[in-house]
């Protein structure tokens, strides 16, 4: 059985001068010929390590919004839609697209590589990008660059932050962001074999550690003029007094929780934590940062001796409250790891995290941890442990006081939790069938949209499906319907849940399906009477539009139903699915 451990709170620094101290005196106790170990793997305390990772409010026709988690809790995506117009912003270029018109009204070309999404705050366009090196750090710059869409775009402020960009929330109309940055510390490595070039590295490396300044381990940010003009502002990122450290060392990276403020890039607060970030959840009060971690993982001098990770992985989850100044709240461990941000649920005051714990020879296991904040910590009130024993977790969803954990080997077994009471979460019900379900969509009435694959009781996958799950009985939970899409084809919505559009005034659901060597379509099923009908299917249609185009975005707007891919958008009528224009972005 995994033994859930608790994580202590942070402890803030009080001035500058601390927060160096404290990172050189961490530094030259793990420094090596090699450095730190940093550039790409996360080195925590005992050699544990965890890899970096990786809307709308104008008055328009009827629309709909950008799938998220929450309700209310906006996330970045690729296109957004002000209930006019449709805003596609892949490939550093902002292109606009008149959803009556069914035309591309403008286009403007953002200084961007790497896009990865915007949101939408009134009328200024947010959009985030991570962009290459070009600083010296081991991470890239997170870059932000607002766009006053009110008329014709324009392009306002721009703010750079050393790092990498995690994730990005809008509440009540306020961006958070999460970076996560690394130090730029040039070191010394042996130019040839033993012993003496070996510690002769290792000291030159102490002393680059010794003569190091602030500036060499925190992250910067500048905020620049509209249009990229002269530098506005220059400065560290988050104030001294404002960054924490665990009582336990977590490495030297730095995750920032930035709130912008839209007037004035450089006002923007933040607050920082000396540890790195995954992956974030946010609710409606509060923002939750978390890194996966696994032990025994044996270093020396700073460098892994082509060691396996074995033991107990591990997650820290730390917990900021949000508003106008976010604030650092407290934080906690759970073992396993955490899937993705579909692991997270806050209800009622309780943190609810979906793990995998795994141990060299010892297979996996899951569970439900469920964590209250007291006192800094977030401490366990209850767990539900041994789930899916030998299985991983291929998809989880918290609706109010009740989960849904899908694991899979060979069938989907359907988990339904009985989380009422914090203190004993325990197991309602199961349901195993072929195949699984990679995203979970609760579509009213009791009843469960799971979007995933069928396949056979031998465990091979035969192709994308969407099946209907009966949970009104947590005990009893039974599949009342299948829709298959196919041989070789794939669901846009596994591995981005954003790829999927569910239409409450219809009870309609338009899944983007990948299918082998074709392109992508949007499969369209609805959920009437308890059951999955088919209304049909959309493809390219039109002047120019390309077969093989891959669909991964659906918009409704009024009577219109768009259908976005990195080529175009195509235009359809939202009650036949007829096709009314293909817009080229070629």
């Amino acid at each position: 059985m995994l033994i859930v451990q608790s994580s202590s709170s942070l402890v803030p620094f009080d001035d500058c001068v601390a927060v160096l101290n404290d990172l050189k005196a961490q530094a030259l106790a793990r420094v090596g010929p090699y450095g730190l170990g940093l550039g790409g793997t996360v080195f925590l305390e005992s050699g544990t390590f965890a890899q970096l990772g990786q809307r709308s409010f104008l008055v328009g026709l009827a629309k709909s919004a950008t799938n998220t988690q929450e309700p209310g809790i906006d996330e970045p995506d690729l296109v957004e839609t002000d209930g006019h117009r449709v805003f596609d912003v892949r490939g550093g270029t902002l292109r606009v697209v008149d959803a009556m018109t069914a035309k591309l009204t403008d286009t403007l070309a953002l200084g961007l590589v790497n896009v990865d999404g915007a949101v939408l705050v009134g009328d200024v366009l947010v959009v985030f990008a991570n962009e290459p090196l070009s600083n010296g750090r081991q991470a890239g710059d997170a870059k932000v660059v607002l766009v006053d869409v009110s008329a014709r775009p324009v392009i306002g402020q721009r703010l750079t932050i050393d790092g990498n960009l995690v994730d990005v929330r809008v509440v009540d109309g306020r961006v958070h962001l999460v970076t996560v940055s690394a130090p730029s510390i040039a070191f010394t490595y042996p130019t040839e074999g033993g012993d003496q070039a070996v510690a002769a590295a290792t000291e030159a490396n102490k002393e680059r550690i010794r003569s190091s300044t602030l500036g060499d381990w925190l992250p910067t940010r500048t905020v620049t003029g509209g249009g990229g003009r002269a530098e506005v502002d220059h400065a560290q990122l988050t104030a001294c007094n404002q960054i924490r450290r665990p009582k336990t060392f977590a490495g030297f990276e730095q995750t920032s929780l930035v709130t912008l403020d839209l007037g004035d890039l450089a006002a923007s607060p933040s607050t920082s934590v000396q540890a790195a970030s995954l992956l974030v959840y946010g609710s409606a009060d509060n923002l939750y940062t978390a890194t996966t971690s696994y032990d025994d993982l044996n270093v020396t001098d700073g460098v892994t001796r082509g060691k396996i990770a074995s033991g107990v992985p591990h997650t820290d989850i730390h917990r900021f409250s949000l508003g106008a100044v976010p604030a650092y709240a407290g934080s906690g461990r759970v073992d396993g790891y955490v899937r993705d941000q579909f692991g997270l649920s806050e209800y009622d005051g309780h943190l609810r995290v979906a793990s995998t714990g795994f141990a060299l020879g010892a297979g996996t296991s899951s569970r439900v941890t469920v964590l209250r904040l007291g006192a800094g910590e977030l401490v366990q009130t209850g767990v539900l442990d041994g789930l899916g024993a030998n299985e991983n977790i291929e998809g989880v969803r918290f609706v109010g006081d009740l989960g849904y954990l899908v694991t899979f080997r060979r069938t989907d077994p359907l988990h339904v939790l009985d989380l009422r009471d914090p203190a004993a979460p325990r197991l309602a019900g199961e349901l195993s069938v072929p195949g699984y379900s990679a995203y979970l969509h609760p579509v009213g009435d009791g009843l469960l949209l799971g979007v995933g694959y069928d396949g056979t009781t031998a465990g091979r996958l035969t192709g994308a499906a969407a099946s209907l799950v009966d949970v009104r009985d947590p005990g009893a939970p039974r599949r009342v319907d299948l829709q298959t899409f196919g041989s070789a084809s794939a669901p846009k919505a596994e591995a981005d849940h954003h790829a999927f559009t569910w239409w409450a005034e219809t009870g309609t659901a338009y899944i983007p399906v990948a299918v082998f060597a074709e392109g992508a379509r949007v499969e369209v099923v609805r959920v009437k009477d308890g059951r999955l009908t088919t209304v049909g299917v959309i493809v390219p249609s039109g002047q120019g539009a390309p077969t093989s185009t891959e669909f991964d975005r659906v918009i409704v707007v009024g009577n219109r139903l768009l259908s976005v891919s990195p080529d175009g958008v195509q235009v359809s009528n939202a009650a036949t699915l007829a096709p009314i224009a293909w817009v080229s972005f070629g």
